[in-house]
């Protein structure tokens, strides 16, 4: 009798086992993960990325995995720690803070990160030009073509064109201000309390370089649309860049001031190292944004 009930013991731990085996396997199917994944970005990312807006935050729609596994910014097939989509969803900056549909809970979480470990792969249908009203109704049964873009006016096309410039002036700040935090620190020193020709310089450039990247950056984000890579970086990086180019400013008039003067003041250096410390920090959140956070990982 002890045996028969041990026997029967066995036999049910082991069918649990298989049971919970299966439901396990099934649940991280390949196969299903793409239509899983889907089904997750439209109901928890369509407010910032669906297919109904013209311009969806960081030019991204995430209702369509083909283009979405083909960026190799955004998702890196088999490894989820070096695609920005994971690393963004991992730290819950996406969705977004105070998002309509709410955040994604832990399983919702793990289907993605599973989706990208396993290649990103796509839908069984692949997206092809559609020659037909037929052809197309059966391509969008599994792969949603993104809406046409609504056509902008001259002057948001304009002021759009003119935000990517950010990307290239915002060095200028960075090298110029952090020259002349060098240089002021080499004079002091030195003991020296003369204004030097080369930090005025450094300053007066870099002041202007600065408040120009703060414009810059400003009409990239809200105007380009490419401010929703991550709100919460990008908020600390609008920040620290309209405190950084304002503060800038102030500088250069202290240093034409005290040129005049022909006397450097502590206060000035120390403003000047700091602001210093602000564009780098400002420098390393644009960074964060555009290359996600596990950049400088080993």
């Amino acid at each position: 009798m002890k045996t028969m009930r041990l026997t029967i013991m066995v036999v049910a731990f082991v069918l649990t086992l298989s049971l919970c085996g299966a439901s396990s396997a099934g649940e991280f199917d390949p196969k299903e993960l793409p239509s899983r994944v889907r089904s997750i970005f439209v109901a928890k990312c369509s407010e910032c990325h669906g297919r109904g807006l013209s311009r969806p935050r960081a030019g991204l729609y995430l209702h369509e995995l083909g283009p979405l596994a083909a960026n190799p910014e955004w998702v890196v097939p088999y490894e989820p720690e070096k695609s920005y989509l994971w690393t963004l969803i991992r730290d819950d900056d996406m969705p977004a803070k105070g998002a309509k549909a709410g955040p994604l809970n832990a399983q919702e979480k793990e289907i993605i990160r599973a989706w990208i470990a396993a290649g990103a792969p796509l839908p069984r249908s692949s997206p092809v030009p559609p020659s037909s009203a037929k052809a197309r109704q059966e391509s969008t049964d599994t792969f949603t073509l993104p809406p046409a873009p609504m056509p902008q006016s001259l002057m948001t096309g304009l002021f759009a064109w003119f935000g990517r410039f950010h990307v290239l002036v915002i060095h200028f700040p960075i090298a110029l201000l952090a020259a002349a935090a060098l240089a002021e620190a080499i004079e002091a020193w030195r003991g020296s309390w003369i204004p030097s020709p080369v930090v005025r310089f450094c300053v007066l450039l870099g002041a202007a370089s600065a408040m120009a990247a703060v414009v810059l950056g400003w009409l990239h984000a809200d105007v380009g649309g490419f401010g929703g890579a991550s709100t919460m970086i990008l908020a600390v990086h609008r920040c620290l860049g309209t405190i950084g180019g304002l503060g800038a400013t102030a500088l250069a008039a202290v240093s034409e001031r005290e040129s005049r003067r022909g006397r450097r003041s502590v206060s000035f250096r120390i403003a000047l190292w700091t602001g210093a410390c602000v564009i780098a920090a400002t420098a390393h959140f644009g960074g964060l944004m555009v290359h996600g956070k596990s950049f400088f990982d080993l």
